[in-house]
């Protein structure tokens, strides 16, 4: 009897001792790893396993335990033996009809993932060229824009996302979170909460905000085409909700919005730029047109320089910051009977909020000469061009050929003629008291020369020329806002709501400054192309709620893992992409981003 209990004992001794189940191989070399604290190649060596697999065991082995995913399961759960499941019908139909509307295989993983469905991109591969589709030709960005989701993915219904919270998925569109450092250091909270701007029942300020600035950051075409995006849940995450809101909703919001609550934003907006960027004092002003083309309009007619007609349009002023080139103001709600006024208006805003305005550069029909009288009584320089007569022309025949002078404009102006003549001298205006001092330019490629006139006596010929040049810069960011944040693109005839979305636009165009503003190179580089070099990429998304060291304390985090592009390296050069982002509004979660391998 006591030698069978000896022979047992060894028996059981050697079963753990020299096991042999592949399994428990696995679990006694772990144990070794951890415990006796054994090398992996030593412990490799001990058990016979491939070194490579050792380390994969090891690392899923840890990630299960800080997931609190039940680590056991490696090992003492029952592996599946055979075929693998075969993928269900349905699921295949929806892929194939994803497919049939020109969508891509990340396209599709991304769409699944809104409804819980975690495909890889090797199954969904598999299932298009088992139903003989063909590898999808490469499409233009106009394609990519045409593209319609099938009604049968239909968009959950918004709401705030509830923490703590984990969770994992694909987005198409989600790498725009990582403008969410820039957000948080301009105190999108304060701006938000100095403006006023209302809540709902479902979504208060600050999310609503943050859903109509995910649609600008992201160069979409029209609001009415948000439904398009309602099923990226990056986006969602952006805006601190499961998804964006239908289009509906963002109609019914804009129409709570009005113009006070847009100039206090944009107040805020310039304290929190002026901390972090110098104004210059110099400001480009101009005008700009929205035409809206529905049938029925309660809209003024306004001439398009552009289109050389007059369209039912909205009248809108956009104000430019010449040294930074920060759009400081805007302002959609111009009548025609106080467009003259507006520079008056906005003296007034740009003051009330501590600001300091040196000189205003505007074109010949922006204002009245009365309202240059006024500015020059209230000391504010101005440069502005005066509408020229055939008695001005003919004056210039009478001015010898000597007294004028030539400047030079470098190659930043963009302009074809650059070789300028200039003849400096003082005249009388209607409605201006004193002189004024005027400023005739010849070889500027136009048949007719050109008059600026200024109250600034102070600053040299070839400054004043050079200043006015700069004013070009604003048709530019006119010509930004146009294209890329697509203010043209009207779905309502409602005024207030068009200075809403000219208000976002601002804010956008400020958030992509100051972003290529911090990468090396791309410093006041467009938006356009900061969009396409480093913001349209594929993200996937890790959201942890995990335990800490003590068990009082959790580490919380949003992992974001953005596909490999050629330019994005050049974001481990910024300050914020290394450092460990805090977000208030996501219940202080912590933002950490990396850079993945191409699909």
């Amino acid at each position: 009897m006591l030698y069978y209990t000896h022979s047992m004992s060894d028996k059981v001794k050697q079963f753990f001792l020299t096991p042999t189940d592949r399994k428990q191989i696995l679990y006694e070399a772990l144990r070794k790893s951890f415990i006796e604290n054994l090398k992996d190649k030593k412990v490799c060596e001990l058990f016979k396993i491939n070194f490579n697999t050792f380390r994969s065991l090891k690392r899923d082995f840890v990630n299960a335990v800080k997931n609190n995913s039940e680590p056991a399961k490696i090992f003492f759960i029952e592996s599946k033996v055979g075929k693998r499941d075969r993928i269900e019908p349905d699921l295949v139909k929806k892929v194939i009809s994803l497919r049939l509307n020109n969508l891509s295989i990340p396209d599709i993983k991304a769409i699944l993932s809104t409804e819980g469905i975690r495909l890889s991109f090797w199954k969904i591969d598999k299932i298009l060229k088992v139903n003989n589709f063909s590898v999808l030709p490469r499409r233009t960005q106009s394609l990519k824009q045409q593209i319609i989701v099938p009604d049968s993915f239909k968009s959950h219904e918004s709401y705030l996302l509830e923490f703590p919270l984990t969770d994992k998925f694909e987005s198409l569109n989600g790498s725009i979170i990582l403008f969410y450092p820039i957000i948080k250091r301009l105190n999108i909270e304060k701006l938000v909460e100095d403006a006023g701007y209302p809540g709902t029942a479902r979504i208060p300020s600050l999310n609503a905000i943050l859903s109509f600035l995910a649609l600008k950051l992201l160069n979409s075409k029209r609001l009415s085409h948000s439904n398009d995006y309602s099923l990226d849940r990056g986006l969602g995450l952006f805006a601190g909700l499961n998804v964006l809101p239908k289009n509906a909703w963002f109609a019914s919001y804009s129409y709570r919005v009005n113009r006070e609550m847009n100039k206090r934003f944009l107040n805020s907006l310039n304290k929190e730029i002026d901390k972090h960027f110098v104004s210059s004092g110099d400001f480009n002003l101009d005008f700009t047109t929205i035409p809206h083309w529905g049938d029925e309009s309660v809209l003024e007619r306004n001439w398009s320089g552009k289109r050389r007609a007059g369209l039912k349009s909205v009248l809108a002023l956009i104000v430019q910051d010449q040294e930074n080139r920060f759009l400081k103001y805007g302002d959609a709600e111009i009548k025609h009977n106080r467009q003259s006024d507006t520079i008056i208006e906005f003296i007034d805003f740009y003051r009330a909020g501590g600001g300091v305005i040196n000189c205003l550069i505007f074109d010949s029909k922006f204002t009245t000469y009365r309202n240059l009288d006024q500015l020059n009584k209230d000391n504010i320089k101005f440069l502005t061009l005066r509408r020229r007569s055939k008695k001005l022309i003919g004056g210039l025949g009478q001015i010898e050929k000597e007294r004028w002078q030539k400047i030079h404009l470098n190659k930043k102006y963009k302009r074809k003629h650059r070789n300028l003549l200039v003849y400096d001298s003082t005249t009388k205006l209607k409605d201006y008291e004193g002189n004024i001092r005027q400023i005739a330019i010849k070889n500027n490629g136009h048949d007719q020369p050109t008059f600026i006139i200024t109250n600034d006596t102070d600053i040299s010929t070839h400054k004043v020329v050079l200043k006015y040049a700069k004013r070009w810069l604003v048709e530019q960011a006119i010509s930004e806002q146009i294209e890329f944040y697509n203010l043209n693109r009207l779905n309502s005839s409602i005024v207030v709501k068009v200075d809403f979305d000219l208000t976002m636009s601002i804010f956008a165009n400020t958030i992509y400054k100051i972003f290529s503003s911090e990468i090396p190179g791309f410093n006041n580089c467009k938006a356009e192309k900061i969009h396409r070099l480093f913001i349209n990429n594929f993200a996937y998304f890790s959201v942890s709620n995990l335990l800490g060291t003590l068990k009082e304390e959790r580490q919380n985090e949003i992992e974001v893992t953005l596909n490999k592009k050629v330019h994005l390296p050049l974001l481990y050069e910024t300050d914020w992409f290394n450092k460990e982002t805090h977000i208030k509004w996501l219940h202080n979660y912590k933002l950490k981003f990396k850079i993945g391998t191409s699909l």
